[in-house]
Parts: C-alpha cells; structure tokens; sequence
C-alpha cells in the first residue's frame, strides 16, 4: 500500500478456453515486468484479492476453477478456494 511501485493483478483468464494468463501477477517495478505469483492450474483463475492494510505482507486471493462452453458451464471445481500469503505472494496456503 505504501509502494506505488508494487501492484498485485487478479487475472481470471480467457473465458472459452483452459490455460491462458490465469492467477495473481505482481510487478515490483510499476508495471514494466510482471511474475506470476499464484497459479493452481489450467481451468482456475483469480476473481479478487485483498491486501491487509496493518500486514502489507498479507494477501488473500479468492480463486474460481470453471470451464465454459457454449453448451455447458461448469463451476466450482477443486481448485476454488481462497488461498493467503503471509509473505507478499512468494508462497501460500489454500
């Protein structure tokens, strides 16, 4: 929060297709370079993050696994979950 420099992005990834540019990406150089912080697996994407304003360590980031097709859409698969950093995204914990 102090750090104009560090941004965190929630990214859900392509909505009719797996894989793609799913998970949480950080910047630590104001945007210019971007490393993927979290990434469950082909089907699950981040929708939201919070940052704990007292602990700038401390992220939580709520991941959806779906799939969606034109004649099906399935939701709610093992990789939801919320998961959380103690450490500003190096690791965490489901």
């Amino acid at each position: 929060p102090k750090n104009p420099d560090v941004v965190y992005v929630a990214a859900l990834g392509p909505l009719y297709s797996q894989g793609g540019e799913r998970g949480v990406y950080k910047t630590t150089d104001g945007g210019r370079s971007w490393r993927r912080v979290l990434n469950v697996d082909d089907a699950t994407g981040a929708i939201d993050l919070a940052l704990d304003a007292n602990k700038p360590g401390r992220i939580l980031a709520s991941m959806w696994d779906r799939d969606r097709r034109a004649w099906n859409f399935r939701e709610s698969g093992a990789g939801s979950a919320v998961y959380r950093s103690e450490n500003g995204g190096a690791s965490w914990t489901k």
